[in-house]
């Protein structure tokens, strides 16, 4: 692939984060979520997978008030969680995930 074809992909995929990130503050604006909601929508378009005690540790968080927003963005479909464990869950946000592979594979 050269420079301008790569420089394109590029383009093309951030431009698909920038439209979904949009979108998911929209939903969460329409459901009126609490703040730490949008401060945890930044942490999955950082990483697309999370456990609730890196999120707590790194916003400074206690865990009722981080796992109320998760719980936002899961009613949005924006997160889900990816083990069937009742402790140390891992949150994904696929559709992020995605984006960022669609090349990869």
């Amino acid at each position: 692939m050269d420079k301008e074809t790569a420089k394109l992909e590029v383009e093309k995929i951030v431009k698909k984060l920038i439209d979904l990130y949009n979108s998911y503050k929209q939903k969460l604006t329409d459901i009126n979520a609490t703040a730490i909601s949008f401060k945890l929508l930044d942490k999955f378009f950082e990483r697309p997978y999370y456990f609730i005690t890196l999120l707590q540790e790194e916003l400074n968080e206690n865990y009722p008030k981080t796992k109320r927003g998760l719980n936002y963005l899961m009613d949005c479909g924006i997160i889900k969680p990816y083990t069937k464990y009742k402790r140390n869950k891992i949150y994904v946000a696929s559709e992020i995930l995605g984006i960022l592979e669609e090349d990869l594979i």
